[in-house]
């Protein structure tokens, strides 16, 4: 099992060469996007760009066994069509949210749910990709105002083949940040273990003990307790220590 050091490095390793990949394929420019909702809208927008015939993109994730959600989408209309669709539970995207791993949609095939989007939406023709990040499973949809040419369905695949690349190199670069601020954490406690085992003569197990202590009562972080700590070289004080003794009878 890798330690937490080099499990940080390995993520952070995958997540600039899935970036990279991602990059040249899609042309997303994720070198830009610094968050999340960023790298979603990065993915829908070069989506869109890359199919043939293709107004309109739009992305749904869910966590998990988590209620889906729209997360990002070219424009209004491409929300609001992924969000009609959930509130009425069917369409393609609920399809391929369900395990198909393409869905196709046209407004005039009374076989799909067409009489309700087709009265609250101007999108006629859509196709849905089935897309599964880690720990996530989504939706890619790719819509327009008319019938997508045949070739848009092979370029659709790499698009969201592409989309699941780059979702997932920001997933393993939130991980990497997350594993980064962990091991600062662990330092910094560790180094004001050091200093209360050294200066109190006691176990590592009794100075952290110490630490936790000083956490929960004065509310703060651990790691900040443990900063004080390393400064001072004293557990620091708050209201608890500063109570005096009750009188005697």
């Amino acid at each position: 099992m890798l330690d937490q050091p080099e499990e940080a490095a390995d993520a952070a390793r995958f997540a600039t060469t899935a970036e990279a990949l991602a990059q040249c394929v899609l042309g997303a420019d994720l070198s830009e996007a610094s968050t999340g909702r960023e790298v979603h809208e990065a993915v829908v927008h070069a989506a869109c760009r890359s199919v043939p015939g293709v107004e309109h993109a739009s992305l749904v994730l869910a966590r998990g066994p988590g209620r889906p959600r729209v997360v990002a989408g070219t424009d209004e209309l491409a929300v609001t069509f992924d969000r009609l669709q959930l509130r009425l539970g069917r369409g393609p995207v609920l399809d391929v949210l369900g395990g198909a791993p393409v869905s196709r949609w046209r407004a005039d095939e009374a076989a799909l749910p067409g009489s309700r989007l087709r009265e609250d939406s101007p999108v006629t023709a859509a196709l849905t990709l089935r897309l599964e990040p880690p720990g996530h499973v989504g939706a890619l949809t790719l819509s327009g105002s008319r019938e997508l040419p045949p070739e848009a369905v092979g370029r659709a695949r790499t698009a969201a083949a592409l989309a699941v690349l780059a979702l997932t190199a920001d997933l393993a670069g939130r991980r990497s940040a997350h594993l980064d601020r962990a091991l600062d954490s662990n330092r910094r406690i560790g180094v004001a273990v050091g200093v209360l085992t050294a200066r109190r003569q006691l176990t590592p197990e009794l100075a952290f003990d110490e630490l936790r202590r000083a956490s929960q009562r004065l509310n703060r972080k651990l790691a900040s307790v443990a900063d004080e700590v390393a400064a001072t070289g004293a557990l620091p004080t708050g209201p608890a220590d500063d109570q005096p003794d009750e009188a005697d009878g």
